[in-house]
């Protein structure tokens, strides 16, 4: 009897830790202190990878793979609070409160700084810190929850830029992408940046505060600055990594018994007769092809086949920075690789950074910043259209191991999705880019300073295509190729005037801009059909034996600027600003 109370005992305590071990969903809501919910709030599980953030309700799920967690919450103008959660524990409820304004904190403007409680716009800010919260190889993704008024979407493969939409769109026909701003250099995109090389950014969300940007800065803002060393700084090195598993919901499919007594149904309900009483024989309603399948009982998971459910990615950075009365730097590395949800689809990324700034005397300084990023992208895709005919019946390969081109009797339209697995397929990309600001500042006088900006963006891209004869891309047609080479050159010229001067009660900042930025794209790509031997790839395409296409082109285009902005405040308590721009374009 003892024998068995200690069983049932060593038993239960056993279940009890196992429950305790097995991952759960946590449910929860956030609400402010007058119980409104609060959409977008950030919550992260602390020491992981697994985040989520509020619905318009202010609800979310989150799964737990641990006994006990501590959960990061944050959102902008709220105070960020760590919560912790029991083991077993399956809801939680969070209440958040307003964060306390530092109205002298200064913040990043168009063409200079201002003290937040100055700023009349719609200006957010966001810094280092909260930027990290989430581990994310992109910008944009890391703003995620942080701002409010400010929407971003997911991404479907890997490297890609979420769309972001600052306080809605502004046209029907027209790009709704905001403008991007790093260390006062307007670009297009910003996801050759790593998060950890940032310091902060700031997003222009209404008119007042964009308009200095003019007609470019009709979809917002978002300036950013990199990382710089601070003045008497001892020397700092650090270094971060993370690696973590991307797991993708894929829906819900038939297996083959299921699928087996589906078409059997569909088969009693078609007869003539109308629903046919008995089962009917397996020979009646399949074919030979899919017959073999039914008899062995072994099924195709085409998913598994196609897709990653598990994708890895991981992403190493290392920070080093020291600074004198003098001369400051700061030198970054970094390497990032992710997988996509289609198995060869993969992005691999590595950039060097360094900052410079020397003071050469009280009333001169200069300063460089230089980027350069290499981007390896394998964009391999297949159309999942097709999935919708593969179903578990059907044999992707025959007894020999080869492949079956058409494997569904029962849709004879339907290519192998698994056809750009074996066959040669090619769809990759390369572009490597130095983006180089330099500057000189010279302080004229007691709150008088110019500066002026060289901004130089290169970029170099290289496309490679070959899809073979029997991919889903081809369909049995003749095989095809194509490279493509693009150079881009940018060049920005600023030269910014400002004026900073307090008298008594009375505040003046003044800033006039002249700018000129010109832009050069060239292209060459050229293509064919029909190259003998599929094993050269596209390395063969000087052999093509038809619809050669060759092409190149050559785009340019110049626009010069004048802009200003004036703002006299008084007594802190009221604020004029104006700001102007006028464009000319080529």
């Amino acid at each position: 009897m003892k024998k068995l109370l200690l069983v049932f005992f060593l038993t239960a305590v056993f279940a009890n830790l196992m429950a305790q071990d097995s991952t759960g969903v946590l449910t929860g809501k956030i609400i402010d202190k007058t119980n409104t919910p609060l959409s977008g709030v950030s919550i992260t599980v602390k020491g992981t990878g697994s985040s989520t953030t509020t619905d318009e309700s202010g609800t979310f799920k989150l799964p737990l793979q641990t006994k006990a967690a501590t959960l990061e919450v944050s959102y902008v103008g709220y105070s960020s609070q760590e919560i912790p959660v029991r083991a077993g524990q399956t809801s939680v409820e969070v209440t958040m409160d307003p964060a306390a304004k530092d109205m002298n904190e200064v913040v990043v403007i168009g063409y200079g700084t201002m003290r937040k409680s100055d700023v009349t716009g719609a200006v957010a800010s966001v810094n280092q810190k909260s930027l990290n919260t989430i581990p994310t190889g992109n910008p944009i993704e890391a703003l995620q929850g942080k701002i409010s008024g400010v929407n971003i979407g997911a991404v479907t493969s890997p490297g890609q830029t979420p769309t972001i939409r600052i306080r809605g769109n502004r046209s029907l026909n027209a790009s709704n992408e905001p403008l991007y701003v790093v260390d006062g250099i307007p670009r297009n995109t910003i996801e050759d940046i790593p998060v950890s090389e940032i310091e902060s950014m700031e997003v222009l969300k209404d008119a007042a505060s964009a308009a200095i940007y003019g007609s470019r800065g009709a979809n917002g803002v978002i300036l950013i600055s990199t990382k710089r060393a601070k003045l008497n700084q001892k020397t700092a090195i650090t270094y971060n990594s993370y690696a973590g598993i991307n797991q993708a919901k894929f829906p819900k499919l038939m297996n083959g018994e299921e699928y087996i007594q589906f078409r059997k149904d569909v088969f009693r309900a078609n007869q003539n007769t109308g629903w046919a009483s008995g089962e009917p024989a397996n020979e009646n309603v399949f074919g030979p092809r899919e017959l073999e399948v039914v008899n062995s009982g072994e099924f195709v998971d085409w998913q598994n086949l196609m897709y990653n459910k598990n994708s890895f990615v991981q992403e190493h950075n290392l920070n080093i920075s020291h600074g004198s009365d003098k001369t400051q730097m700061a030198l970054s590395l970094g390497y990032r690789n992710e997988e996509g949800y289609y198995k060869n689809n993969d992005i691999g990324r590595l950039n060097l950074g360094i900052n410079v700034d020397h003071r050469i005397n009280k009333t001169f300084k200069i300063g460089v910043s230089s980027r350069l990023t290499n981007t390896a992208r394998n964009n391999f895709t297949t159309p999942d259209i097709n999935m919708l005919y593969m179903n578990p019946t059907s044999k992707p390969y025959d007894e020999n191991g080869n492949m079956i081109w058409n494997p569904s009797t029962q849709q004879t339209a339907a290519w192998n999705i698994l056809a750009n697995y074996q066959e040669p397929y090619v769809n990759k990309s390369d572009y490597l880019r130095s983006f180089n600001v330099l500057y000189a500042e010279i302080n004229i006088a007691d709150g008088l300073k110019l500066r002026s900006n060289l901004g130089v963006d290169l970029e170099q891209g290289k496309l490679r295509q070959y899809y073979g004869s029997q991919t889903t891309l081809r369909y049995g047609r003749p095989d095809y190729a194509r490279k493509e080479d693009i150079n881009k050159t940018g060049i920005l010229w600023d030269n910014i005037l400002s004026y900073n001067k307090t008298i008594s009660k009375h505040s003046l900042n003044g800033t006039f801009v002249t700018s000129y930025q010109l832009q050069n794209t060239n292209r060459f790509s050229a293509a064919g059909e029909g190259m003998p031997g599929e094993e050269l790839e596209d390395w063969n395409l000087g052999s093509a034996q038809q619809n050669i296409i060759i092409n190149s082109s050559r785009e340019e285009w110049a626009l010069g600027s004048f802009l200003g902005r004036f703002q006299y405040g008084y007594d802190d308590r009221f604020i004029l600003s104006v700001s102007m721009r006028a464009d000319g374009s080529s």
